[in-house]
């Protein structure tokens, strides 16, 4: 016998007092009855795990013994919370723990138990209280002074069924129904739902039907598919994913506060300690001259905030209102204040250098801070103008047809459209090309009509090269010649950038031609 138990750890082995009861291996001496037998059995699973160093015995008057039914009580009879099965031979188990110790505490220390999450005892009843006494409970967080020599049974509080207050936190919040479920601690009955969809189906069908006649779903369905091959093909690959994490670098989080007003979005490095965002995020100042904006403006921005529970990689500063700001292109130009201390830190490598063309198609990438959240990356596909009619069908409901917008926007030929999560705080976020290019700004959408603020149909990026060629003819008219030597000098290398410069050298106007936003018909 000695050698067979050898083979068998502490874990594994299961003791029975002469009641029947099982205990645990580490039941105090002090609560067996003298002369009482015990049997010592072997078990081929793990049937107790106890981590806890033993406690000094002490008197039986000091500990409360009461014992737990294999079974499961209300609730729990599906459910498992033992470890395994003590076998046939055995109805309850027998706890022990110091009184003073929540009942909770003495399950979890036992060794034996599972998954007792949001339990509670029911004390057992016998023959003859089955029918005449009503059902005592014990919570799980009460002590155990008053279960000695008790039997329980585990159960857990019955759920009640409230099907609309379950799918009106879903839908508010925007969870599954399993999780709102969770949350609110009640269920959904099928049947209700059954009939919810049955009432739904009509009017979908009917959308459906006049959405895609014919065969026309299948060959949207296929579009979208070879869509998404080209995204998926584009940034699957290792070193093109590496190469838009590196740049990634030099984007931020921007937060504008004026006025008791917080504005957050985002920007990037362009060039030296001077950043590219959105001039929209300055709406709170409309009314206000630009030459107070430096004064009433307040930002702040920070770099590497990628992880929500680390603070160590975040680099935090303080900035100003440069004297590129063009409300009409809807674009600004920060600078990052060097102090003493912050003149010391090293910036990001800027952007500038890498602008390209804005394409008529293909894959896209933005990086930014939606919502003010941690940087995020979104890979997307940018769609054509001709097919700008269909994105926007793609949508039941909206509240502007974009395609009529942009007939009557002058600015239509620096736009690039596309689909995207990106939404309020990403404002300013570069979009790169599948080549690593940066070729747009991300500055506005066209929303739903949903009721769900973040959302939108179709997303708009303005050129950069565009941006670059008026802010270049804003500092030659300003006469901020240093400036303008910084910016020739970071534009060193780029052949887009180059042709800009060259052309307005000899101060030609613009080929655009276009008037200011506040000229333009609204």
């Amino acid at each position: 016998m000695k050698d067979k138990m050898t083979e068998y750890s502490d874990s594994k082995i299961i003791i029975q007092r002469s009641d029947s009861s099982i205990i645990a291996t580490h039941f105090p001496c002090s609560c067996i009855k003298d002369k009482e037998n015990l049997t010592i059995l072997c078990n081929r699973n793990v049937f107790e795990q106890n981590e806890s160093q033993p406690d000094e015995i002490l008197t039986r008057d000091k500990y409360s013994v009461f014992y737990i039914f294999k079974k499961g009580g209300e609730n729990m009879t599906q459910t498992k919370f033992l470890r395994s099965s003590p076998g046939p031979n055995t109805d309850d188990l027998c706890v022990y723990a110091k009184k003073g110790t929540s009942v909770k505490e003495a399950l979890e220390r036992d060794g034996r138990f599972v998954g007792l999450e949001d339990f509670k005892l029911c004390e057992a009843k016998t023959e003859s209280t089955e029918s005449k006494t009503p059902i005592k409970y014990t919570e799980s967080t009460e002590r155990v002074d008053n279960l000695d020599q008790k039997k329980f049974k585990i159960g857990r509080e019955r759920k009640k069924f409230d099907t609309k207050s379950v799918l009106d936190a879903a839908q508010k919040s925007g969870i599954s129904v399993k999780r709102a479920m969770e949350e609110t601690g009640s269920k959904v009955r099928p049947s209700e739902i059954y009939k919810i969809l049955c009432k739904q189906f009509q009017d979908l069908k009917t959308w459906m039907e006049s959405r895609f006649p014919g065969d026309s779903y299948q060959k949207a369905l296929k579009l979208k598919k070879q869509d998404f091959g080209k995204i998926q093909q584009s940034f699957s690959e290792v070193h093109r994913v590496r190469e838009l994490l590196r740049l990634g670098g030099s984007v931020c989080l921007l937060k504008f506060n004026a006025f008791r007003v917080t504005v957050q979005g985002t920007g990037f490095l362009l060039f030296d300690n001077f950043i590219l965002t959105n001039a929209h995020l300055f709406k709170m100042c409309t009314d206000l001259p630009s030459d107070k904006w430096r004064e009433r403006v307040k930002i702040t921005g920070t770099f590497n905030y990628e992880n929500p529970n680390c603070d160590s990689n975040k680099e935090e500063f303080t900035a100003k209102l440069c004297g590129g700001c063009d409300i009409g292109r809807d674009y600004a130009i920060l600078e990052i204040n060097q102090t003493a201390e912050t003149g010391e830190a090293e910036l990001p490598p800027g952007l500038l250098s890498r602008f390209g063309r804005l394409p008529d198609n293909g894959e896209a990438c933005l990086i930014g801070h939606p919502a003010g959240e941690v940087k995020q990356i979104d890979p997307t596909c940018i769609i054509p103008k001709k097919e700008t009619n269909p994105a926007v069908r793609d949508h039941i409901f909206t509240l502007h047809s974009i395609n009529q917008e942009i007939r009557k926007d002058p600015y239509a030929d620096i736009y690039v459209a596309y689909n995207s999560f990106m939404y309020g705080g990403s404002s300013g976020s570069p979009v790169f090309d599948a080549h690593g290019r940066v070729f747009g700004l991300h500055t506005g959408n066209v929303l739903f009509n949903s009721g769900k603020p973040n959302e939108s149909s179709i997303e708009y990026a303005l050129s950069l090269l565009d941006i670059f060629e008026n802010f270049v003819k804003e500092l030659k008219k300003r006469g901020n010649k240093e400036l303008l030597e910084r910016v020739k000098e970071a534009a060193k290398g780029n052949p887009y950038l180059k042709q800009i410069i060259d052309r307005l050298k000899t101060e030609e106007p613009m080929e655009t031609n276009l008037p200011t936003r506040s000229e333009a018909p609204q």
